[in-house]
């Protein structure tokens, strides 16, 4: 199987940030106090599916309207640590050096796309191709995203790696028919993620580049 593109994931794997402060704050801001572990331990899911997670299990509230005040103040705080990004390893090279050898790349983010764009700028890969979370209806693992990403930069889901952070990522991958890289660079155990299968582990998107299967574009 050749590889002819690779989606990346944003937090975790490109880029770095505190996503957990902002999420910690949204709760208290809305009267509920939530340690950081809790929702940390919460971060293979979606921001919304951990809300409401919490909000359920620890508060026994069930809510629409209240995870949605607790999402909106989030991505808000969020702002604030967007500006603080960093790239993970040496991404910059990495994306050149896969351009280099004509390999497409996709980062898929989560999170809008303004903030999305703000992080990666922060990380220095403004020019980056992104798919965010608002042109899709259904978040990861669902592999709405990762699809998306394919679309957009023209290639078949047979053809490509996901490389992520979490078990949500590997599952969205593999849910799209690609082939699945896993990195350490996101903070999940490796226990974690080598439960979900993926075809390789690295300890962060560097290790993309060890793959032999890339070919290059006519």
């Amino acid at each position: 199987m050749a590889i002819r593109a690779i989606v990346f994931n944003l937090g975790g794997t490109v880029a770095a940030f505190d996503g957990v402060a902002p999420l910690v704050a949204a709760f208290e801001k809305n009267g509920f106090t939530v340690s950081r572990q809790r929702l940390a331990g919460l971060f293979d899911r979606s921001r919304r599916d951990a809300i409401d997670a919490v909000l359920l299990q620890d508060f026994k509230v069930a809510d629409a309207a209240l995870s949605e005040k607790i999402l909106f103040a989030f991505f808000s705080g969020l702002e604030a640590e967007a500006s603080k990004a960093r790239e993970i390893g040496s991404a910059r090279k990495v994306f050149a050096e896969l351009e280099k050898r004509g390999v497409k790349t996709c980062v898929a983010s989560g999170f809008p796309r303004a903030l999305s764009k703000k992080i990666l700028a922060a990380a220095g890969l403004q020019g980056a191709c992104l798919v965010s979370g608002g042109e899709v209806s259904r978040a990861r693992p669902a592999p709405d995203i990762v699809l998306a990403a394919l679309e957009k930069i023209g290639c078949s889901a047979k053809d490509a790696l996901v490389v992520g952070p979490a078990p949500m990522d590997v599952k969205a991958g593999k849910a799209a028919g690609a082939l699945t890289a896993a990195v350490l660079s996101g903070g999940f155990g490796l226990r974690a993620l080598q439960a979900e299968n993926p075809d390789y582990v690295f300890q962060d998107l560097g290790g993309v580049l060890s793959i032999p299967q890339f070919v290059v574009q006519e």
